[in-house]
């Protein structure tokens, strides 16, 4: 165990010097860009090697594509996710936006510790009691084990509940994020919103399809970071795999089926273009959610969160 959250607090400090770096590498290229007139080589390879090591760092330790990841407790994970993507959104930033990703990600984080309070004093109140510390992760895994069922995987599912009412308001603060996130750094629809000097730092040649590439992968990491608190999210609060993300679909739903009702077929061009590209970015935005769930699902990997009554628990040894 020790040595494990010495590889995680390792791996820590591997981002944040990365991110240091990217921070001191940025201005500099932009500065000796201005000055040469063109991008240095090297610091061009360190730019590039700086973004491709950090991107791949919460893929390659800890998340489902390592099959041989161990369980981490969620707020490391969340760190090493928060980390990994800050080193690219740093060398891609050009003004406020890094500003915007750090208080993002500290919103999103005081939303997943409000709504974990907010279950756990309910469990209390009505006397729930889960197990001490459950990887809710592998829900799905244990289910699919036939026969007779272990009493630690009945104590898993017990732990388990179904949806209520006030999970409703988790699925819309979630879309609420996923909108700040569509218009936090700029306009989704046109890319024309975003400048492209956020890419001279990597790439100076023209390249459409390039700085495209690059100024999406900007624009989805915000996506990224919301993803992944929604997952642990929907396993700190004990519900089992998909339900919570069926509830966000089906108010997706709601409003695809509103967008519809509201399309024009008559009036001016602007109107009828206007109410048709509404209903099919809503549309999208449905299999864009999927796309969330699944990355998540990814992302986030194997973690271990303190159920309710471990929370008690240890509240009474105090």
């Amino acid at each position: 165990a020790r040595e494990a959250v010495a590889v995680d607090r390792l791996v820590i400090l591997v981002e944040t010097l990365l991110v240091g770096l990217a921070t001191l590498l940025g201005p500099i290229t932009s500065k000796e860009t201005e000055r040469r007139g063109s991008l240095p080589r090297l610091h061009q390879l360190a730019c590039w090697a700086i973004l491709v090591v950090s991107t791949l760092l919460p893929f390659v330790h800890g998340s489902r594509l390592n099959r041989g990841a161990r369980d981490q407790h969620y707020l490391y994970r969340l760190v090493t996710i928060y980390l990994a993507f800050a080193a690219p959104f740093v060398l891609l930033s050009i003004s406020y936006e890094s500003i915007f990703y750090f208080s993002y990600s500290m919103v999103l984080l005081l939303w997943l510790s409000i709504e974990r309070a907010l279950y756990y004093e309910k469990a209390e109140n009505q006397l729930l009691a889960p197990t001490e510390q459950t990887r809710l992760s592998d829900l799905a895994l244990q289910k699919s084990v036939s026969g007779a069922a272990s009493p630690r995987s009945a104590q898993v599912f017990a732990a388990s509940r179904t949806l209520e009412l006030s999970d409703m308001r988790t699925s819309i603060m979630f879309l609420f994020f996923v909108n700040v996130a569509f218009f936090g750094t700029g306009n989704v629809a046109s890319l024309a919103s975003f400048s492209i000097d956020s890419v001279y730092r990597l790439i100076t040649v023209f390249d459409p399809f390039m700085m495209s590439v690059l100024l999406l992968f900007k624009i989805f990491i915000p996506f990224f970071l919301v993803s992944a608190v929604f997952g642990v999210l929907n396993r700190s609060l004990e519900l089992p795999p998909f339900s919570l993300f069926l509830f966000v679909l089906s108010t997706t739903d709601i409003m695809t089926v509103n967008f519809l009702f509201l399309v024009q077929d008559d009036g001016s061009w602007l109107d009828i273009g206007m109410s048709i590209s509404h209903f099919c970015i809503s549309g999208l935005f449905v299999l864009f959610t999927i796309v969330l769930f699944v990355l998540s699902h990814a992302l986030v990997g194997r973690v271990l969160i303190p159920s309710a009554s471990s929370s008690k628990a240890a509240k009474k040894q105090r």
